[in-house]
């Protein structure tokens, strides 16, 4: 049984007969224009994600502002390092974070450096160094606390809620998922993770009827946001949890819609845990 948690350069045109504040201007919103852009495929497209960080480096630098130009850096960076861990290329990640939040260390304390401190914990964590992810995540909770970013808050208890998990203390887990819940509740996206998430523990304590709940929550959502990648991966877990009940008719019927949408739209990363539970199936209905 196979189950999945839940995360190219652009060309720039200036028109030269526009004014020299009117350029600055347009460099300004080209920036967040593309930072919203980048921010938005980070958890479904990684890859292209980490595509588009080099033009946002670039624009960062145009800016004259040595403060705003140095907070601009470290976005792009942060983007760029976040892409990398969710590619599983954590290493690469470290330094880049480290670079970030040294070019803004003597700038007031905000929501940018709580992200650099959670994009560095969970890449130790994926990096299996669990000494050195739970301080960068409890202090991203607390920048987050302190900056009134109730969203960052609930991210960051899920991360540490996973040093829990890979520990086997699944209890406790779902105690830091009740608290994320209750402190942000208003993003999909945060709320797929979530569900997916609590479904993994379920099934990890046995309790397959409350993960089957929790990976149809999921799946309503990702229809929701018409995001064939998650929906993938809801069709993968929902195969998984019917597998452990040993209902294999069913879990072969989400298995299939998974492989399907992953043809149709070639979407391929989920493939091998789609083939792994259409293997599994095969083999446990001969036994």
């Amino acid at each position: 049984m196979k189950i999945r948690k839940a995360i190219g350069a652009i060309g720039v045109a200036v028109v030269l007969s526009i004014s020299s504040q009117d350029a600055v201007g347009a460099q300004l919103d080209m920036f967040d224009e593309q930072i919203a852009a980048t921010k938005s495929l980070v958890m479904g497209d990684p890859n292209a994600a980490l595509a588009k960080t080099p033009i946002l480096i670039q624009l960062a630098n145009t800016e004259v502002d040595a403060n705003k130009r140095a907070l601009k850096r470290a976005t792009a960076q942060w983007l760029r390092a976040e892409s990398l861990v969710r590619l599983n290329r954590s290493a690469e990640a470290l330094p880049i974070v480290s670079n970030a939040l040294d070019s803004i260390s003597t700038l007031p304390k905000a929501k940018l450096h709580g992200d650099l401190l959670r994009t560095r914990g969970n890449a130790y964590l994926s990096m299996g160094k669990v000494q050195l992810a739970l301080p960068d995540l409890q202090a991203a909770h607390d920048l987050y606390r302190e900056a009134r970013e109730p969203r960052g808050q609930a991210m960051a208890l899920m991360d540490i809620g996973t040093i829990y998990q890979n520990a086997g203390d699944y209890e406790r887990v779902l105690q830091y998922y009740k608290q994320a819940e209750e402190a942000y509740k208003f993003d999909s996206n945060l709320l797929y993770a979530m569900y997916n998430n609590r479904a993994l523990l379920y099934i990890g304590l046995g309790k397959f009827a409350q993960a089957e709940d929790e990976l149809k929550k999921a799946l309503n959502i990702s229809i929701k946001l018409n995001k064939h990648s998650l929906q993938i991966i809801s069709y993968s877990n929902i195969s998984g949890n019917e597998i452990a009940q040993g209902n294999f008719r069913k879990a072969e019927k989400y298995a299939q819609l998974g492989l399907k949408l992953s043809n149709t739209y070639n979407v391929k990363y989920e493939l091998p845990f789609l083939y792994g539970n259409m293997a599994e199936i095969k083999f446990k209905k001969k036994i």
